[in-house]
């Protein structure tokens, strides 16, 4: 598990040998950069001992400091309104339809990220920055409850990443503060942005006098 508050990161790996149930914390930019340092098919052995994290690897030993894993911070208490499985390349589409007109560090804070909102028949995604506006849309079950959350600019970037897989069905759960995505053996839960979006609705609304048909090519 790793996090800086606004994003967390959980990983789930099978482990092939016998091994002792524990928790710690440790520096993952430590852990990240002696993996990097070894072959990919390399076995690594981890112990803990005296506070310690004793790592093993090809012909390399390290010692890395650790910290209380019950000061780790986490989203254990998380509680969703609303629920529903996507397919994985739906969704990076509609992301990638509209991430252009997120704001950057505007005042106002609700533009720094991404609508994600869920009406009767549909789940859209929408962005705005004041000049431009971004949406996409695909049909969702009548079933699924409606929703509508503020995902911020980090936090779609990072799931744009997630999504860079072979198309397959993802959960998302919707919480009162945070999203949680369940994507392959990962669960990608970012905090969401308070505040209400602008009414985007009232502008689709309005009658087209002037239609401008472009090449999209």
């Amino acid at each position: 598990t790793a996090t800086n508050l606004e994003t967390e990161l959980i990983s789930n790996i099978e482990i092939s040998k016998t091994y002792t149930p524990g928790s710690i914390t440790v520096s993952g930019q430590k852990l990240l950069n002696i993996c990097r340092n070894s072959s990919e098919l390399s076995d690594i052995k981890i112990s803990l001992n005296k506070e310690k994290i004793h790592i093993s690897l090809e012909n390399s030993n390290y010692i890395l400091n650790t910290l209380p894993a019950e000061n780790f911070p986490n989203h254990n208490n998380f509680d969703h309104v609303s629920e529903f499985f996507i397919s994985s390349d739906i969704l990076k589409k509609m992301i990638e339809k509209t991430h252009f007109s997120m704001g950057k560090q505007d005042v106002r804070y609700y533009l720094n990220g991404m609508l994600l909102e869920k009406n009767k028949t549909s789940l859209y995604t929408v962005a705005t920055d004041g000049y431009r506006l971004g949406i996409a849309k695909t049909p969702l079950k009548k079933d699924v409850v409606i929703f509508s959350a503020i995902i911020p600019r980090k936090g779609i970037i990072e799931l744009h990443k997630l999504l860079n897989i072979e198309p397959q069905l993802i959960h998302v759960l919707i919480g009162k503060n945070n999203i949680k995505i369940y994507i392959e053996k990962l669960i990608f839960t970012v905090q969401l942005i308070e505040g209400e979006y602008p009414d985007y609705k009232s502008i689709l609304s309005r009658k087209k006098q002037h239609p401008i048909i472009l090449n999209n090519k």
